[in-house]
């Protein structure tokens, strides 16, 4: 079923599925509790409330239990057959409409990266062809491309990130095809973490966002074990301010002097201070 037969409550439907989707995409161990919880906190008394009070309902749901991994396919099912609708609104479950948010395509970016880092004495331009997953905010995509930089290399390379659950956000091979680096943005549950730090000789996490604290106290004591792993913050007026700088097409050039970083698009400039939560050893 597409845009065209829910017409004219699409629009509104679009939304509330961009608002699903990026929310299953965060749902963390415990998944029958996060979909029990969401699922009876959106019950609305009339079916056409359904889109309002679910999209307030999920933005002020926060728990801590949750974490930032990349649900499997079902998960974000499981997710979403919570939401169905009583008979009245839009006549059908909303996870029979599912499928078109998740059939999007990826919005394509340009990117012109002139990356001086004085830190690691290396000045180059990488021009980045950038897929948007259909349910990544500018935000995310901004950090993204901000944690290429931070550790840009001639091998090192975009992923498919959000489009793949067995896949890092970034990533550096070897030439014989060791994983190298292995880049994590957000905040991944215990498990990925384990499951990163076997697979790549080097781990960095890149959180953000209001909850990151949240999840690092509930996650840090698992990772002491973990030689080769790194976690790093940034805050979150540094990334909504990335966020603002995000376009279709982009020549950004980042500047970057004992930790400090300093990114500009045009005109404008956005200074941001890595946070490191964990050094390697």
């Amino acid at each position: 079923m597409g845009p065209a037969s829910l017409d004219p409550l699409w629009p509104h439907s679009h939304t509330l599925l961009h608002v699903l989707a990026d929310v299953s995409m965060r749902i963390g161990a415990d998944v029958d509790e996060c979909v029990a919880r969401l699922g009876a906190k959106i019950r609305p008394a009339a079916p056409d409330q359904f889109e309002r009070d679910a999209a307030v309902s999920i933005w002020r749901w926060q728990n801590p239990a949750t974490g930032g991994g990349v649900a499997t396919a079902n998960t974000r099912a499981k997710l979403l057959s919570a939401f169905t609708l009583r008979r009245g609104a839009l006549h059908i479950p909303i996870v029979a409409i599912s499928g078109n948010i998740m059939a999007q395509k990826a919005t394509i970016h340009k990117v012109e990266l002139s990356v001086s880092d004085m830190d690691r004495h290396y000045y180059e331009t990488h021009k980045l062809t950038v897929a948007k997953h259909p349910s990544e905010t500018d935000e995310r995509l901004m950090v993204r491309i901000l944690a290429f930089a931070l550790n840009a290399h001639d091998q090192l390379e975009m992923t498919k990130g959000l489009s793949s659950d067995d896949e890092p956000d970034i990533w550096q091979k070897s030439l014989s095809g060791e994983l190298e680096l292995w880049v994590t943005l957000g905040q991944p549950s215990e498990k990925i973490v384990r499951q990163s730090c076997g697979k790549a000789k080097d781990v960095i996490i890149y959180c953000y966002g209001r909850t990151a604290d949240v999840w690092w106290d509930k996650i840090k004591g698992s990772t002491t074990r973990f030689n080769n792993l790194q976690v790093i913050h940034f805050t979150e007026v540094e990334t909504l301010d990335l966020a603002n700088l995000a376009s279709r097409s982009m020549k950004i050039q980042v500047n970057i002097q004992e930790g400090d970083v300093m990114l500009s698009v045009d005109d404008n400039i956005v200074y941001v201070t890595p946070n490191k939560w964990k050094t390697t050893l």
